[in-house]
C-alpha cells in the first residue's frame, strides 16, 4: 500500500491490487482490511500522544474505502456513528445534520460525581499449578456439600470464583452482592456461577 499524504489525523493511501470484492466477498476479515483503518494498534490511554480521531481514505482499484478511527475516551458507538452520518450528510449538501448531538453532561441518578482517576497498579501474573486448582475445586465442591453429585463445580469455575473474590476482597467495594461473595465461600460462589453456566 503506497500513502500519499500522512497526517497522524488524515491519511490518503492506495491499494494498487485491492478491488472491493477482495474486502466484501471473502468469508472471513481478509488480512489487509487492517491497514485500511489507521491508528491499528493505539490503545485508549494513548490519546494524550496520539490523535483521539483520524481518516483513512484508501483508493482501491475499483472504489475507495474510508476507514475510521476514534478514541473511546471522546465517543461512544453510538456518538462515532452520529459523527460519520452528520459528516456524511454535510458531504452530500446539507446545511447542518438533521441530528445533533447533546453535550449535556450526567451521571445515573442525577448524582454529580467527577471522574476519579486511580493509580493503576503494576501488572501481574498469576500462575496456577493443576494441584492448586484440584484443591480449589475439591474445596469447592466440599463447601457445597452435595453428596449425591447432581451439581459439580469445574476446576475452571473454581478457579473463577477464587479470583473474582480475590478482586472484589481487594478493592474494597462492599454492596450486598459483594458481601455475599465474601461471606458465602469458594463453593457458595462457585454452584451460583455453576447455575449461570449451564
Amino acid at each position: 500500500m503506497f500513502h500519499h499524504l500522512q497526517q497522524p489525523w488524515c491519511i490518503v493511501a492506495i491499494a494498487e491490487n485491492t478491488t472491493i470484492a477482495d474486502i466484501t466477498q471473502p468469508k472471513y476479515v481478509p488480512p489487509i482490511v487492517h491497514s485500511l483503518f489507521p491508528l491499528n494498534r493505539v490503545k485508549n490511554y494513548e490519546g494524550t500522544t496520539q490523535p483521539v480521531l483520524a481518516v483513512q481514505v484508501t483508493e482501491l482499484i475499483d472504489g475507495i474505502f474510508i476507514g475510521f478511527a476514534i478514541n473511546h475516551v471522546v465517543a461512544d458507538g453510538k456518538s462515532f456513528w452520529l459523527f460519520v452520518n452528520s459528516w456524511a450528510e454535510i458531504s452530500r449538501g446539507f446545511n447542518k445534520p438533521t441530528k445533533i448531538p447533546s453535550f449535556k453532561r450526567w451521571s445515573p441518578n442525577d448524582i454529580n460525581h467527577p471522574i476519579q482517576q486511580r493509580e493503576v497498579p503494576p501488572l501481574r501474573i498469576f500462575h496456577f499449578t493443576k494441584e492448586k486448582v484440584a484443591q480449589l475445586k475439591s474445596k469447592a465442591n466440599a463447601e457445597i456439600g452435595n453428596s449425591d453429585k447432581t451439581i459439580i463445580i469445574s476446576s475452571l469455575q473454581a478457579l473463577i470464583t477464587h479470583i473474582w473474590r480475590s478482586i472484589v476482597r481487594g478493592v474494597g467495594v462492599v454492596t450486598m452482592k459483594t458481601e455475599e461473595v465474601m461471606e458465602g465461600g469458594i463453593g457458595q460462589v462457585g454452584m451460583e456461577m455453576n447455575k449461570l453456566l449451564l
